[in-house]
């Protein structure tokens, strides 16, 4: 077992109990586990195909490192334009997180105020919720025509000062 494996065994020790920890000493973290031979598979055949590929590849990464070494303002810019997609992707990750979020929460919102107006219909009865839906219905709607009320006033005396400025920009239009 290497380094890496008995410091993710020993880390597990902390978190997990007992016997969760030793089936995955035995089932994961051995080195005659499934997934360890498995990833030895992976990790040869990977060499495998870089033994093959690398006397190919070779010439190109050789003219493309002697091009980077000869202009180091390509780097600079490659770079930037690097670091620029980097600093996009994890603003777009942190747009999508915070939109899944807040959809979450107005989903929670929804579904909790459905659960509540159920209870309380399930509590009191349906005659009476629907008297209480009558009674709210008819507060907001009172609320609604005030406010409304309040608007027509108030836009009112905002057509009637733009009008006194209309008439005094065009009658009074000398001055002496």
């Amino acid at each position: 077992m290497d380094l890496y494996m008995q410091w993710a065994g020993r880390q597990l020790q902390g978190l997990l109990p007992d016997s969760s920890v030793d089936f995955l000493q035995q089932q994961v973290l051995h080195p005659d586990a499934p997934l360890q031979i498995l990833k030895g598979h992976v990790i040869a055949a990977g060499e495998a195909a870089i033994a093959v590929a690398w006397p190919v590849v070779a010439p190109a990464v050789d003219r493309l490192m002697t091009a980077i070494y000869a202009s180091p303002d390509v780097v600079f810019v490659a770079t930037f334009l690097l670091l620029l997609v980097a600093v996009v992707q994890i603003l777009n990750f942190t747009r999508r997180v915070l939109m899944f979020l807040t959809r979450l929460v107005f989903y929670m919102a929804l579904w909790s105020g459905l659960a509540a107006v159920a209870a309380i219909v399930w509590r009191r009865g349906l005659e009476a919720s629907v008297a209480d839906a009558v009674a709210i219905g008819s507060a907001v709607a009172g609320y609604a025509a005030g406010v409304r009320d309040i608007f027509l006033r108030e836009y009112a005396k905002y057509d009637a000062q733009e009008k006194a400025r209309a008439g005094a920009a065009a009658g009074g239009g000398r001055r002496w």
